[in-house]
């Protein structure tokens, strides 16, 4: 079982446990969120939701009947042309994109991604 223990957290000898979280959509985006940003990589560009309910993947008579691929409310149902890069702490709602004026980070990050999938599937 993968894992970290949250112990030391909960007894209050540390204050986190890990330095970001990894999330994303199957089949369709990573994204990785640290205290100061959020980076999303699309794996397909110049989708849309229909394009994935209508591609050869598993899962995909569960995304057909999803009406929303966001918590954002009135977000865009349709994967952006490039990846996305907010700063949480002046942008809290992820509403400007700043991957054009920050591309070594996102590239970074980008690497911090691809290097803890690359550990997931090794164990």
């Amino acid at each position: 079982m993968q894992g970290k223990d949250l112990l030391p957290m909960l007894r209050g000898e540390v204050d986190t446990v890990r330095d970001f979280a990894i999330a994303g959509y199957f089949g369709m985006s990573w994204s990785i969120i640290t205290e100061d940003h959020t980076y999303i990589h699309w794996l397909l560009k110049n989708c849309s939701q229909r394009d994935y309910a209508n591609a050869n993947s598993p899962g995909k008579e569960i995304m057909k009947n999803e009406a929303m691929w966001s918590c954002t409310a009135g977000a865009k149902q349709e994967v952006p042309d490039s990846d996305e890069l907010y700063d949480r702490r002046s942008d809290p709602f992820q509403l400007s994109n700043i991957i054009a004026d920050n591309k070594d980070l996102a590239a970074d990050l980008l690497q911090k991604i691809k290097l803890y999938i690359g550990e997931l599937k090794t164990l």
